[in-house]
């Protein structure tokens, strides 16, 4: 396999270029161990073994400190192992060995989620911020029908916290906007103040 380029990352790594498009990042001791230099041929066995498992073994131990720390969906952990120069094929095989002994669980992610957030956060702007990382609508909607999501409740508990009475009639307009900027609907906020008797 012919070395189109090797470039410094940092003190302790080089990210290495293949003539097939594959770039990988590897300790400079690896690079002197396998004798890897710009324009030149690294030995096939050696690339097959980069490849196949120091490599996989490697993308395996960061993506499980990664997970011990705090948990990921599957895109937030795709993407951090991306981000550490590991290529795709590889941080594929990682994910489906995660997936396989319950390492990582999109549905599970969505659920605990929605269970930290669901008393000052909308549903709206909870599935907004479950897609951004990379939940998909099918699982999330799975997830709002199982469990009980009261907005209403929730709009009341963030008015109580927010210490807005009818007397406050002024700055109304002002606790309607958060909240509205939460993704709350117009409606429930209303209706909340009305059941709180903060309005007449």
């Amino acid at each position: 396999m012919y070395i189109r380029e090797v470039r410094s990352v940092d003190s302790k790594k080089s990210k290495v270029k293949f003539d097939n498009g594959i770039s990988i990042i590897l300790y400079k001791g690896e690079i002197r161990k396998y004798n890897i230099k710009e324009e030149t041929c690294i030995d096939i066995h050696d690339y097959d073994y980069i490849m196949n498992e120091l490599l996989p073994k490697r993308c395996r131990e960061r993506a499980m400190y990664i997970i011990e720390r705090t948990d990921k969906t599957r895109k937030q952990l795709s993407d951090k192992l991306r981000q550490n120069g590991y290529t795709d094929d590889i941080i594929e095989h990682t994910l489906e060995f995660l997936d396989r002994y319950g390492y990582i669980d999109d549905l599970r992610y969505a659920k605990n989620y929605i269970n930290s957030k669901h008393k000052s956060r909308s549903r709206r702007q909870i599935e907004y911020e479950l897609l951004q990382r990379g939940i998909d609508s099918e699982k999330l909607k799975e997830v709002f029908d199982e469990g009980c999501f009261d907005e209403l409740s929730t709009v009341k508990k963030l008015l109580i916290k927010r210490r807005y009475s009818e007397d406050d009639s002024d700055n109304k307009s002002k606790h309607i906007r958060y909240l509205m900027r939460k993704g709350f609907s117009y409606d429930t906020i209303l209706k909340a103040m009305d059941e709180l008797k903060y309005i007449k």
